[in-house]
């Protein structure tokens, strides 16, 4: 059996993770939590395949509202010469 020299303490001790490694690390997984939290917080405004049908419809009836408004506005514009 050899005993152990510096050189080979060296070596092992570079292949150890240092402090400052570990607390790097921990400040990744701080950022990574961070933006799973986000995600998460994200995911609960996304309507669920059952709501998107009354999402659409309702995006829908906005839609046409403000065509008809639109249209009216001009009606009036025009006739009227006023606008609104």
């Amino acid at each position: 059996m050899n005993p152990i020299t510096k050189r080979d303490l060296k070596e092992a001790l570079n292949g150890i993770a240092k402090a400052k490694d570990l607390n790097d690390l921990a400040g990744d997984v701080v950022r990574i939590e961070k933006k799973v939290d986000g995600l998460g917080e994200r995911m609960k405004n996304v309507p669920t395949r059952d709501e998107f049908p009354a999402l659409l419809e309702k995006t829908f009836e906005f839609v046409t509202l403000k065509a008809e408004h639109n249209r009216i506005k001009k009606i009036i514009r025009d006739k009227l010469g006023v606008e609104i």
